[in-house]
C-alpha cells in the first residue's frame, strides 16, 4: 500500500468485468485516492476542505449512478471528469478540461480577460460588492 499498489478481485458476475468493478472502484477511492489528497494537503498546508479533480475514462462503472452518487456522498471535494472518449494524449485531455472552465461567456484565455465587455463587467463588480471594493483600496 505505501507504494500506491493494491491487488484485488473484481467479482463480478458479468463475465466481460475483467478490470473494474463498482466494488473495486470504490476501494480505490478510499485506500489509494483519498490517503493520496489527504498526504498532498498536508504536505503543502492547504485547506482540509481543499477540491481535487479525478479525471476518468468513459468506462462503463465509472460514468454509472452508483459510482457518481458515491462519489458525491462519500468523497464531496472530488471532482469528477469524464475524458471523452478516443483521447489519447494528455493534450487532449488539458483542452477538453480547460474546455470546461468556461463560465457563461467568461473564461480563462487573455482575449476574454482583456475584452471590453469582460472589463465592464469587473468594475460593476467592484462598485456592486462592498467588501470587495474594501479589499482592493
Amino acid at each position: 500500500m505505501d507504494l500506491g499498489i493494491k491487488f484485488v478481485t473484481a467479482s463480478s458476475a458479468k463475465k466481460t468485468s475483467h478490470f473494474s468493478t463498482l466494488k473495486t472502484i470504490k476501494e480505490w477511492m478510499t485506500d489509494i485516492l483519498a490517503p493520496y489528497v489527504k498526504s498532498v494537503i498536508k504536505a503543502d498546508n492547504l485547506p482540509k476542505n481543499q477540491k481535487s479533480i479525478l479525471f476518468l475514462d468513459c468506462y462503463p462503472v465509472h460514468i454509472g449512478k452508483d459510482f457518481c452518487f458515491y462519489v458525491l456522498k462519500e468523497h464531496p471535494n472530488v471532482f469528477l471528469i469524464f475524458v471523452p472518449a478516443n483521447c489519447y494524449s494528455r493534450q487532449q485531455i488539458i483542452q477538453q478540461a480547460w474546455e470546461k472552465c468556461i463560465v457563461k461567456e467568461f473564461n480563462l484565455r487573455g482575449e476574454c480577460l482583456l475584452a471590453r465587455n469582460t472589463k465592464a463587467a469587473y468594475h460593476a463588480y467592484y462598485k456592486a460588492d462592498k467588501l470587495f471594493h474594501e479589499e482592493i483600496e
